[in-house]
């Protein structure tokens, strides 16, 4: 789902990804796309970006170059979302941020002591065991400086800021909320890390698209949803897969519509239309 003109949309069955498709399918004709970009696990792609005789990889759609090439980094630079084939460059936006994330931290109904659990979780929530949550702890990832400032130290030699932060905390997946006026106190290196991706991607804000928003279903909506996206998702990436490496899309077009409509599409769309409705009415 996205959102184009301030409507809610399925963009797998739109005009734009079939667009996108052929564009696809004539760059895999041509050689530009990987063959095996369909079929290779993490382990065999990282082996790629990483090939020890030579860089083999022209292009990726990835984070910082030294967390990808390893020591290759130096000779890849990172560019502007590239030109699509209606003329104009998109880069996904993210409708959560790193802060807004929900069903971080949960209490079960099993908890003997659930008020206990509480204030337990919620010290996960103050700034300085955030940041520790997101990057590592004070003293062997943070530095904590006289001013009252935090600062990001080096990697060790040989790994990446990325792949040291993961070692080393719960990044992604942990329960945190920094406020703004705490965030002013972190340093970070422009040149490495999560300080270079706020470099970097000034290079993509304008062409940021508009996300479908982190919306909340009812418990009817949620029993369905599972079923509708584990048939309906699968479907569409077979024949993303299908079209992009064996041509055939205006031919195979109707037919696959007509497929997910049989898979139940049109309900999926109204879940997600419905609850995008209730969201907009309550922002």
């Amino acid at each position: 789902m996205l959102i184009k003109d301030g409507k809610a949309i399925y963009s797998p069955v739109s005009e734009e990804f079939k667009e996108g498709l052929k564009w696809e399918n004539k760059l895999y004709a041509e050689g530009l796309l990987d063959k095996e970009v369909f079929t290779q696990d993490d382990t065999m792609r990282s082996a790629k970006f990483q090939n020890p005789d030579a860089p083999i990889v022209g292009f990726t759609y990835q984070w910082t170059p030294d967390a990808v090439f390893g020591k290759w980094s130096d000779q890849y630079v990172t560019i502007p979302p590239i030109t699509g084939p209606d003329g104009k460059r998109y880069t996904i936006g993210n409708p959560i941020g790193m802060s807004l994330n929900r069903n971080e931290l949960l209490i079960t109904t099993s908890s003997k002591y659930p008020e206990v659990a509480a204030r337990w979780a919620d010290q996960f929530y103050t700034n300085e065991a955030s940041i520790q949550n997101f990057w590592g702890a004070i003293g062997t990832v943070i530095k904590k400086n006289d001013d009252s400032t935090y600062t990001l130290m080096d990697p060790p030699a040989g790994t990446s800021a990325d792949a040291w932060y993961w070692d080393q905390s719960l990044r992604d997946f942990g329960p945190k909320y920094v406020s703004p006026s705490f965030e002013q106190k972190i340093v970070l290196n422009p040149e490495s890390g999560d300080g270079l991706k706020l470099q970097l991607d000034k290079l993509g804000s304008e062409y940021v698209t508009e996300p479908f928003p982190n919306v909340m279903y009812t418990s009817e909506e949620f029993e369905e949803l599972p079923t509708l996206t584990t048939d309906i998702d699968g479907y569409v990436n077979t024949m993303r897969s299908q079209f992009i490496s064996k041509g055939g899309i205006d031919e195979g077009w109707e037919d696959y519509v007509k497929q997910l409509n049989k898979m139940g599409l049109e309900k999926l769309i109204k879940i997600r239309t419905d609850a995008y409705s209730r969201y907009m009415s309550v922002k």
